[in-house]
């Protein structure tokens, strides 16, 4: 199976025959990046939007626990400042990041093992230059020649940060969705106790 460029004319991938001169081969590999820093944007929106959407419901939710449990204010009291903490971790995932540095984790990453589509998987590269060095021997074997390419150093590098940043909303997401649920516990409670 041959996938296919935005203009259904040049075929991406490893799976196609190989173009024997360098620009149509880097072309190939540019237009990879170029699409996986597309996916890992999309997350990262996701991300953001899934972050937005739990503030409103924290909101609402407040509203609703503050009018109709008034009479135990002790659980009403702990049940608003979980959905405010709640709604505090979404609210750090807008922060933006605005270094290019790329985070370094000190345990270098099995990349026989990662998918380097999947923004978690790419988040746990050890450095820029991994990142390349897996996708070009992955799926563009032999072509050792563009691990220079400024344009493509410049496209992983960015698809390497936007991951870790969307791996970062998505853990702070994840805790926020834990404390709304201490949250809903505490509610029940009280509407139980009133």
């Amino acid at each position: 199976m041959v996938m296919m460029g935005k203009d259904n004319t040049k075929p991406i991938g490893k799976n196609t025959d190989r173009i024997s001169e360098q620009g149509s081969q880097t072309g190939d590999l540019t237009a990879f990046f170029e699409k996986q820093l597309e996916r890992t944007n999309s997350w990262l929106n996701f991300a953001e939007a899934k972050s937005a959407g739990m503030i409103a419901v924290n909101i609402a939710l407040i509203a609703v626990v503050i009018n109709l449990f008034q009479s135990a204010k002790v659980l009403t009291t702990i049940t608003v400042i979980v959905l405010i903490i709640s709604s505090m971790l979404c609210l750090i995932t807008f922060f933006p990041n605005l270094g290019k540095n790329v985070v370094i984790d000190e345990e270098k990453s099995n990349s026989k093992k990662l998918n380097l589509v999947f923004f978690g998987d790419i988040s746990k590269m050890s450095s820029v230059e991994e990142y390349i060095d897996n996708v070009v021997n992955n799926y563009y074997p032999g072509d050792d020649d563009f691990k220079n390419d400024i344009l493509i150093r410049d496209l992983a590098e960015e698809i390497v940060v936007n991951s870790q940043i969307t791996v970062k909303k998505y853990s702070l997401f994840r805790k926020a969705v834990l404390a709304d649920i201490v949250a809903f516990i505490f509610a029940i409670t009280t509407f139980v106790a009133a």
